[in-house]
């Protein structure tokens, strides 16, 4: 019981670092204007924000 607690824990956790991260590359890519990696990081994140839906 425990041990399936603190797998959602960790999953969460790295869900949550992901995002921080894909909002830093998001950033990047805004300011090197390269709309190809704009594009596929927002997508990335939208699917990872629905999985927490």
């Amino acid at each position: 019981m425990y041990k399936r607690q603190v797998e959602l824990v960790i999953d969460s956790a790295l869900r949550e670092n992901r995002k921080r991260e894909l909002n830093n590359l998001i950033d990047e890519a805004l300011v090197n204007h390269n709309n190809t990696l704009f594009m596929q990081y927002s997508e990335e994140l939208i699917q990872l924000e629905d999985l927490q839906s």
